[in-house]
């Protein structure tokens, strides 16, 4: 991989790549949007044998890895290599991140009291121990222990943002003195409202995303006080404060706590909470509760206001499956014959954004259908979903957009920082999801891998699967591509989808030929002429299964002498020399099929090649087909 092949990685991940990569193993910083001052991204590369290294964005929450050959290839000097490079970028984190709370600080004691300003003028509250520097308002972000982490600074026009380089997420401007009671709201103007209407201290939680963090810290430090949310009364601002699993109170008409202020007084306010607050664990009479019909996206396969998961092996389709079921929902066309519920769709890209225009030319073209404008909407880049400050910005872009449909393809490459095998992080990022859906009732789908040894669920943490509403599980079987759900909670399972991919011919792109695919139905493959294997032949097929190892692309190979063990210790004949002949005739009866082939000493499996051997493969066991029709195969019994 070359450096101009770096620097494409880095702009595919939405980010300006810097000029020149120094292959040197050190960090260096660069601006991700061509401004000079400010510099958050930053890469580290290593030439050795083979070129590694990773990249990534400290404002925006991205890290990647990069390499000139698949991970799984790498030697253990590169290994240590690529987790010295991770501790360096962690280090230079916490070196920026101090160095931009310093500045807070110092910017802080700089700072002038507040005067008359247009916000708090038009806001109609009062100045509450906040400062300015020239035309901007100055707010304090306060960590758990009480000390500035970071600024917030208002304009003349309401225009908000944080201090470069110092971190905002978790942080809290107090008004008021806490004694048996806090309120807890979103930003200073609502905060300064119910305070002075009320005389209780409150304080700024400076977004939806940091309203349970903020709550959490509190109750941590003064376990006695009463605490209580005060939402927005819209539907994203009532989830956020009933997520936080505190009491909410919510203004009677639409908005927040600062327009019923200014609309009706602070009266109005100061009545609101002098009413119980809204229980932040509410229980609803069961009978009340009525049944509901299906309120179908795709009909019969997803439903709205739910979420799910599509999973499979690594280059299996699941993206050009994901991409088919966008542009069916964007243009109101039927997904395989299934009527879909037509409306705009949100498509959060973590890779390929190339890839993916392509593909939606691809779509368009051989359907003879075009999407129309304002209702299929690509991210230009990754979103962290596991950081809080992301959530409040990709949930504001969202609401703006109002989808049906929102894709997250894929978990790995917006799952940001954290480690996906720990369920704490897991939860994190479903939580995420959950709240892109709880913006409009949208149907949230995230595109994941699998595991190698467990090819029927998602990779990570089982946190992901249990919280789904259904999971789409995806084998590739050489050209064809199946989906079932084996995972549904209150649908009725549409049964296995078999599809193939189609090459399409584009116009030509700068000069150069273009092409991409399609999904399309395919036709089950009629059953297997009834006739029986040998009994060595399948004994040969249930010992070389077990003694495989697995590729990224699902590739199954095992080591000669590991098989022989196993096929020698099933083997009924009486003598080393039968089992010798048994073993030697069956594993040339597989390479005559065209099922088996030996490649640097190894024994590559590709039971797609008869239809005979994969009928047995497929009796009781759970199959995830590779790149080029071979097979990761695992039957309890074969691995004890």
């Amino acid at each position: 991989m070359s450096a101009a092949d770096i620097r494409t990685a880095i702009a595919a991940a939405g980010l300006t790549p810097p000029e020149r990569i120094i292959p040197d193993g050190k960090i260096h910083r660069f601006s991700t949007n061509g401004t000079r001052s400010k510099r958050p991204g930053w890469y580290a590369m290593y030439e050795g044998e083979h070129r590694i290294g990773v990249f990534g964005c400290w404002r925006l929450g991205i890290q990647e890895k990069w390499s000139e050959r698949s991970t799984s290839s790498w030697t253990e000097k590169e290994r240590q290599t690529f987790r010295n490079i991770l501790k360096q970028a962690e280090a230079e984190r916490t070196a920026g991140y101090a160095r931009g709370i310093e500045v807070a600080r110092r910017r802080w004691e700089a700072a002038q009291p507040a005067g008359d300003h247009p916000y708090l003028t038009r806001k109609q509250v009062q100045v509450h121990g906040i400062r300015q520097i020239g035309t901007r308002l100055v707010i304090p972000v306060r960590d758990a222990d009480g000390e500035i982490q970071s600024l917030q600074l208002i304009g003349r026009d309401g225009e908000k943002r944080f201090q470069t380089g110092a971190p905002a997420a978790g942080g809290y401007f107090l008004i008021g003195e806490i004694k048996d009671r806090l309120i807890v709201a979103e930003g200073y103007a609502t905060a300064a409202s119910i305070h002075e209407a009320t005389g209780l201290p409150v304080a700024v939680a400076f977004s939806a995303s940091g309203l349970r963090t903020v709550c959490e810290n509190f109750r941590e430090r003064w376990p006695r006080v009463q605490i209580t949310v005060a939402g927005d009364h819209d539907a994203p601002g009532r989830k956020a404060a009933e997520a936080t699993g505190f009491p909410a109170v919510f203004p009677p008409g639409p908005g927040d706590f600062n327009d019923l202020a200014t609309t009706k007084g602070p009266e109005a306010v100061r009545m609101a909470f002098e009413q119980r607050p809204a229980s932040g664990f509410p229980l609803i009479d069961a009978t009340t509760i009525k049944p509901r019909s299906f309120d179908w996206v795709i009909e019969g396969v997803a439903e709205g206001d739910t979420l799910s998961a599509l999973v499979g092996a690594p280059k299996g389709g699941k993206s050009f499956f994901a991409i088919h079921q966008a542009c069916c929902i964007a243009t109101g066309s039927p997904f395989f014959g299934r009527p879909v519920r037509q409306g705009p769709v949100v498509y959060v890209a973590g890779e390929g954004q190339q890839g993916i225009t392509r593909r939606l030319a691809a779509w368009q073209q051989h359907h003879g259908i075009e999407i129309p404008p304002g209702m299929l909407f690509i991210s230009a880049r990754a979103a962290s979903l596991t950081e809080p400050d992301t959530w409040e910005a990709v949930s504001g872009a969202v609401r703006d957009v109002q989808p049906v449909w929102i894709t997250v393809d894929t978990l790995a490459r917006n799952f940001g920082p954290a480690d996906e095998n720990n369920t704490a992080d897991m939860n994190r990022f479903v939580q995420a999801l959950d709240m892109l859906r709880e913006v409009n009732g949208a149907h949230v789908q995230t595109v994941h891998h699998t595991p190698r040894d467990a090819p029927g669920r998602a990779r990570g943490s089982v946190a992901l699967d249990g919280a789904m509403d259904a999971v789409y599980v995806l084998r590739r079987n050489g050209e064809q591509i199946e989906v079932d759900a084996p995972l549904l909670k209150d649908i009725p399972p549409p049964g296995p989808m078999l599809y193939t991919l189609e090459t399409v011919q584009l116009p030509e792109i700068d000069g150069e030929a273009a092409s991409s695919a399609v999904l399309v139905p395919a036709t089950w493959p009629a059953p297997a002429e009834r006739q029986r294997l040998s009994k060595s032949l399948r004994l040969a097929l249930d010992t070389v299964l077990p003694a495989a190892t697995f590729d990224d692309d699902g590739t199954a190979s095992a080591d000669i002498e590991d098989w022989r063990t196993r096929f020698y210790s099933r083997h009924a004949g009486d003598t080393a020399d039968t089992k010798r002949k048994a073993f030697t005739r069956a594993r040339q009866e597989l390479m005559n099929l065209g099922v088996l082939q030996e490649i640097d000493g190894r024994q590559v499996l590709q039971p797609a090649g008869n239809a005979l051997v994969l009928q047995h493969i497929q009796a009781g066991r759970i199959i995830e087909a590779g790149q080029s029709g071979t097979f990761c195969v695992r039957q309890p019994g074969d691995l004890a």
